[in-house]
Order: C-alpha cells, then sequence, then structure tokens
C-alpha cells in the first residue's frame, strides 16, 4: 500500500518502503498535488507555482514529463496504457487520488476536526487519544524541503496553525481527566514557545491550580502579562484576566478531578503509515512528568521520534539527562587540559572551576541569548533571570550581532538559533568556537536538517536544544554544557552519525592511531553517552579521574568539546552504529 508523509521529510512509501521521487521540482509536483487534497490543479497552476516569477519555455512539457516518471514510481505494475490510477489526469490538469488514511496530513487534519466537532459523549478520554495520535504524525516541519514556494509556506503555516490545535486540545483533555500535574511540562513548553496564545496561557494556569500549585499558577499569568505589556503594549484578554480574578477568589469549579490521564498505547500500523511506538521512558514504562516519553516527547523533540530519536533529544531521556551538577565543585577545569574540559575559566579562571550544577563556583552563569525573534529572546530572558546561579549577560539577533556581543561580553555559555539571517548559528558556532577560550555553545533548532545537526556537532557544538522545549530543559541544557558532561543522547548520536559516518572531510577528527587502550576504552564510553559519574562506576575509578582523562583526552586529539569525541570515534570507525544499539 502506498501511503504519503507531509508532516516531516517528504516520503512516499510502498509497504514501509520509501520510493525514489526523483529530484525537489518533481518532487514538488507530488507535493502540490497531496496539499490540493484530491481536487484537480490545473496544469497553468502548476506551472506558475513551481517556476514563480518566470517559467521556462518548455515548462508545459517538463510538468508533463515529471508526471509520466511520478507514475511510473507509484505505480510501477500499471501496464503502459492502462489508465493511472494514483495521479491521474484531471482536466485541466492533474490530480492525487489516495484515501484519507494513507495522507498523515489528511488523516491529522481529519483527526483534529473531528475532535472539534465531538460531543460530550465521546468522552475526555476518547478526545485524549485522538490527539494523541494526530500529533504522533508529526515527524518534522511540514513541507520543509518546498519552503522557498508560496503555496509549501501557506500550506505549512495552515498545518502548523492545526498542530498548536491539537497541542491545547490534548493539554485541555489531559486537565479534564485529572492529569494536570503531567500536562504542565508540555503547557509550560507551548507557551513559552507561543507567547501570544491566549489558551496556552489559560491551560498552563488552569494546570498548575489544579496540580496543588496556586503561586505558580498566578505567576505564569503574571508572566504572560509582562511578555504582553514589553511587547505589544497590552495587558491580558478578558478570559485571562477572570481566570486570575477567580483564582484569587478561589473559585469551586476551579477544584478538578485528580486522576491521571491515560498513557497513549502503541500505535498500530495502518494506513496512515509505520507504527509510532507509545511514548515511554528507557526501561519501557509510560512517561512522566519530565519528559522522559511522556505524549509529545519533551526529550525527544515535538514531532515524533518518541524517547529520544529527535535532535532535541539531547537533553530528555538518555543518560546525557542525568549528567549534569553531578561533580564536586572544582572538579571541572582541574585537570591538566581543564580549560577545554570546562569550557571557559578553567582551574585558574575567573570564579575558579565549575561546581555542582554546572554553576560557576563564586558567581553565576553568563548566558547570551541569540534570536532573530525579539519575543523568543524576551522569553528567554525571562526564564533565565529567574533561575538561581543564571543570569542573561546579553542578546542578539543575528550571527554577527552574537559574535560581537560575545567578543565584548566573554559569556560562558551561548544560546543561539540554529536558523537566522544575515549569518545563521552554524556559521557563528563556528567562529564563536575558533577562538582560543571559547564559550560552551548550544544550538536552538525546530528541527534543523541533519546536516546541519552533524556539522555543528563538527564544530564543537555542546549540544541541541528544542525551541518549544520547558524551561527546565533549557536550564538542564545550559548547566550541562558548563559542566562538560555527556551531553548527547545516544539514541541521537547513533542516528546522526550513521548518516554522515562515511563522508569523507578534511577537517575531520585526527585518527586514534597511538592512544592506549585505557584511553580508546575511556573514549568507547563517552560516545555511548556515559556521564562521568556513570564512566566512573563502570570503570571502578573516582569521578575525578574520569574527569581529568577526559580532559586529557581532549587535548590529545586536539578537540575541545565532549561531543567532537563522540564524532571522533563514529568516524574513525572505533564505535560502530550497530554496536551502540547493542
Amino acid at each position: 500500500m502506498l501511503t504519503f508523509h507531509i508532516l516531516g521529510p517528504f516520503q512516499v512509501c510502498r509497504d514501509g518502503v520509501p520510493l525514489d521521487l526523483g529530484g525537489q521540482r518533481q518532487r514538488a509536483v507530488l507535493a502540490r498535488l497531496l496539499v490540493a487534497g484530491g481536487r484537480a490543479v490545473p496544469v497553468n497552476t502548476l506551472i506558475d507555482e513551481l517556476w514563480p516569477g518566470e517559467p521556462p519555455a518548455q515548462a508545459l512539457s517538463t510538468i508533463q514529463g515529471y508526471v509520466s516518471r511520478l507514475r511510473r514510481a507509484l505505480e510501477p505494475d500499471r501496464a503502459p496504457r492502462e489508465e493511472a490510477g494514483v495521479l491521474v489526469t484531471a482536466p485541466p490538469g492533474y490530480a492525487l487520488r489516495a484515501e484519507t488514511g494513507q495522507v498523515d496530513a489528511w488523516r491529522f487534519e481529519s483527526l483534529v476536526r473531528w475532535e472539534g466537532a465531538r460531543t460530550e459523549e465521546d468522552g475526555d478520554a476518547a478526545g485524549w487519544e485522538r490527539m494523541e495520535t494526530a500529533l504522533g504524525l508529526w515527524r518534522g516541519p511540514a513541507l520543509a524541503e518546498f519552503a522557498d514556494l508560496m503555496w509549501a509556506a501557506t500550506e505549512s503555516g495552515r498545518l502548523e496553525e492545526l498542530r498548536l490545535v491539537a497541542l491545547e486540545r490534548r493539554a485541555a483533555a489531559g486537565v479534564a481527566l485529572g492529569g494536570s500535574a503531567s500536562v504542565v511540562p508540555d503547557l509550560e513548553a507551548h507557551a513559552t514557545a507561543h507567547p501570544l496564545r491566549e489558551e496556552a496561557w489559560r491551560l498552563l494556569a488552569l494546570a498548575l491550580y489544579r496540580a496543588g500549585r496556586q503561586g505558580d499558577a498566578l505567576g505564569a499569568l503574571r508572566r504572560a502579562r509582562t511578555l504582553w505589556r514589553d511587547e505589544l503594549g497590552l495587558d491580558l484578554g478578558t478570559t485571562l484576566r477572570r481566570l486570575e480574578a477567580d483564582m484569587l477568589a478561589q473559585a469551586p469549579y476551579l477544584e478538578g478531578p485528580h486522576t491521571p490521564p491515560p498513557t497513549a498505547p502503541t500505535r498500530p500500523t495502518s494506513a496512515h503509515g509505520p507504527t509510532v511506538p507509545a511514548a515511554t521512558g528507557r526501561d519501557g514504562a509510560p512517561a512522566d512528568a519530565h519528559g522522559h516519553g511522556w505524549p509529545d516527547g519533551r526529550a525527544a523533540g515535538q514531532y515524533g521520534g518518541r524517547g529520544g530519536n529527535g535532535p532535541a533529544g539531547a537533553y530528555g531521556d538518555g543518560p546525557a539527562a542525568g549528567g549534569h551538577g553531578d561533580g564536586p565543585a572544582g572538579a571541572y577545569g582541574d585537570g591538566p587540559a581543564g580549560g577545554r574540559a570546562a569550557g571557559r575559566h578553567g582551574a585558574g579562571g575567573p570564579g575558579g572551576g565549575y561546581g555542582a550544577g554546572g554553576a560557576v563556583v563564586g558567581r553565576a552563569l553568563r548566558v547570551v541569548v541569540v534570536d532573530d525573534q525579539a519575543l523568543v529572546r524576551t522569553g528567554l530572558r525571562v526564564m533565565l533571570d529567574a533561575q538561581p546561579g543564571l543570569e542573561t549577560a546579553g542578546e542578539a539577533e543575528d550571527g554577527e550581532q552574537a559574535i560581537a556581543v560575545v567578543g565584548r561580553l566573554r559569556p560562558d555559555l551561548v544560546l543561539m538559533d540554529i536558523q537566522m539571517p544575515r549569518l545563521d548559528g552554524l556559521a557563528a558556532a563556528r567562529r564563536l568556537l575558533a577562538d582560543p577560550d571559547p564559550p560552551k555553545v548550544i544550538m536552538m533548532t525546530t528541527f534543523g536538517t541533519d546536516d546541519n545537526l552533524y556539522a555543528a556537532l563538527r564544530a564543537g557544538v555542546s549540544g541541541f536544544v528544542l525551541k518549544t522545549s520547558s524551561p527546565e530543559q533549557f536550564v538542564a541544557a545550559l548547566r550541562a554544557a558548563a559542566a562538560g558532561d555527556a551531553l548527547i543522547d545516544p539514541a541521537v548520536t547513533t542516528r546522526l552519525i550513521a548518516a554522515f559516518a562515511g563522508r569523507a572531510d578534511p577537517a575531520a577528527p585526527p585518527a586514534l592511531a597511538g592512544l592506549s587502550d585505557t584511553r580508546l576504552d575511556l573514549l568507547k564510553l563517552v560516545a555511548r553517552g556515559l556521564t562521568n559519574r556513570q564512566i566512573a562506576a563502570t570503570l571502578s575509578v573516582p569521578e575525578q579521574t574520569v574527569t581529568e582523562s577526559v580532559a586529557e583526552l581532549l587535548d590529545r586529539l586536539g578537540l575541545f568539546d565532549r561531543a567532537q569525541l563522540v564524532v571522533a570515534a563514529y568516524e574513525s570507525g572505533l564505535v560502530n552504529p550497530a554496536a551502540s544499539r547493542s
């Protein structure tokens, strides 16, 4: 059976096996027909939308050639003169014939609209499961490879709005079912990423209140008010003001049930795509409130990839999650190459090294926030300044500004968007990390391409965090980066490096010839994603010894970040993806 996948990397599969759809413009023809939802798209429209501005003289014959090749790919067993049954001629153009269950976007929209029209008899549990199924269809941004085409950007925005609606409806069902405490992390991430969505703040405040956190509920509404006033000059809307007043009066209706919402079942293989496992923790248990497999994959990323398979999984369910902040004060930066292991300010630097929780002993960690959206920067600044041991040292709105600000302020950490105008985050990170005494850099992503993520690992970026992560995950990522401990979930490492480790690159890390067996064993454990504490337990040595040995290994290989050690281990063949999964 054919299945069409728009909600993430664009694919068409036959019985789970991806088909070769040709070049990007030929793929765009098929994507445009899928966006039409089964309706006919005139040939002239296809030409105008595939070649905005000046279509080539042979555009019509080119379109016909694309359609012919796509038909062969979609229906290879069709006889030469047999009428096409999938990509059909529908004067004055073409249309795609498929069932709703065969197209992930069609099925997603059907589920969301069904939920919007459901009656009280359907029940909140059924609503939760429908929205969980709908959100599980997402594997990344919709139609991202066609983002420069207006029709694709418009459709991507429409689908993204429906996705946000689905997130809110699922959270509302969770609150109604009594699982308020469990949905709070989702809602924290959602409100932080989309601070102008009134429903996000309403649900967050209500969930906090029903979870017994009345002060935090009022604090969330105050945070929303501050953001709206600073950025828009507006007060909260009527709904939020009324909710705030009711909370202050402790209105009885605000109390709700206290039974947890249902955990997500394994989604069966069906017409809309391959099996997507339910959200689980490392031991296969249902997810918890901290992102260890709970629905929406706080650890793994917002779209699919539960339990650490998405780029942002570095701060979630993998061993890296427990690694930050475990070392004793001064443990990072005391070895022969301590400056490399600790990042800025080694043993003799300002503040005297890194203590528990990744904090610089004697002062707060100073962070520069880099993002081209003012609202995002404001939200991050408010979040950071509310955390003990962290402070916002400065802000920048593009890569060029970031380089100047970092050079002037010399922060400990840089939290930077990977996609920005003028100079993007990857290029800026390369220049920042070329400094003799660079800060630790964490890239924020909405699901950047694997090429970008892997290139960032090569450059020495400490890790990745999804822009929609909860405040707790941002803070954990920053402290982990400062401490220099494990930041990469093994599942993320395996996926990225398995895809790219075979590529030749003159800038690749040096060969490992000459390293002792002891150092090679240490490198293997680092590549598996173990923290210094876990390595110490495995080797039965003091944690301080591991910390110093990792620093010496970095210095020996001419590297400066733990992520680069992981890349070196895979690219040299010391560790292979298949072995790391066993």
